[in-house]
């Protein structure tokens, strides 16, 4: 369950298994393991891996993570992006219009 869950959050953000146990020291196959639901993860290495996923536990256990995965990478391409604050008054106006014609 918890492999399937970093699996699911890492694919959200676009990384491969490369991208992760790279960063946190593992070697390839046990990460897959991981993954796979194979070996156990400790909490340590849950962190790392969390770490990597721009989320913390707490996150990472929520139910919300999906929609906690989307806000962080929206906050990260408003920061690199450089976006005034008028223009994202404007992205604002236009999700609440795409959101109202949802319905």
């Amino acid at each position: 369950m918890i492999g399937e869950r970093i699996k699911k959050l890492r694919l959200q953000k676009g990384l491969n298994q490369v991208d992760i146990y790279t960063k946190i020291g593992l070697s390839s196959s046990y990460y897959s393991e991981i993954e796979n639901g194979k070996k156990n993860v400790t909490i340590e290495t849950l962190e790392k891996i969390c770490k990597v996923l721009g989320l913390s536990l707490s996150e990472f256990f929520s139910d919300d993570t999906e929609k906690i995965v989307i806000d962080n990478e929206i906050i990260k391409i408003i920061k690199e992006s450089h976006v005034t604050p008028a223009q994202l008054r404007k992205a604002l106006k236009l999700i609440d219009v795409l959101e109202s014609n949802q319905d």
